[in-house]
């Protein structure tokens, strides 16, 4: 069973968690760390079942389930643009440059103007703040792909091929 755990990082939440993963099942867990801290989660935080949702996202999220709002798309954003390296100055470490590929757009958007209007919801975290908070709590995705040029090229092979300069 997938199971959705709202408050996770919490002291009961991360309790629960830990359980559910125990027997045997995938969980989400949604906290916006008001009162939970992700050290809480520190011991289980490698397991491949477990997903943890924090701050930004996790508000916007439970903010839509919370409202009448339904059948709508909405975007979850900083509410600005920012560079692929502006992400890297941030991370820090070896940079390889991949040429542009073909309909490959200069800057993309995440445009907050529904959610805002809608639910009333804006970011808190900023950009910057947002990287640092990832990189605090790195082991979460120590299961992730690494991805390099060659991992890149093949796992966007098919998506550039119907697109023009």
């Amino acid at each position: 069973m997938h199971c959705v755990v709202t408050g996770g990082a919490g002291f009961i939440g991360s309790h629960l968690t830990e359980r559910l993963l125990n027997d045997g099942h995938t969980v989400t867990v949604i906290d916006n760390c008001s009162t939970g801290r992700t050290a809480n989660l520190d011991h289980i935080a490698g397991s491949p079942d477990l997903t943890i949702l924090i701050k930004d996202v996790a508000d916007a999220f439970v903010t839509a389930a919370a409202s009448d709002v339904r059948a709508t798309t909405m975007n979850v954003g900083s509410d600005n643009t920012y560079s692929v390296d502006r992400l890297v100055e941030l991370l820090g470490g070896d940079v390889e440059y991949i040429r542009k590929r073909p309909g490959e757009p200069d800057c993309t958007f995440a445009d907050t103007t529904r959610i805002k209007e809608l639910l009333g919801w804006q970011a808190s975290v900023s950009f910057d703040d947002g990287v640092d908070k990832m990189l605090e709590n790195i082991s979460y995705w120590q299961a992730a792909p690494v991805w390099d040029k060659a991992t890149i090229a093949d796992a966007t092979a098919g998506w550039f091929k119907y697109l023009k300069d």
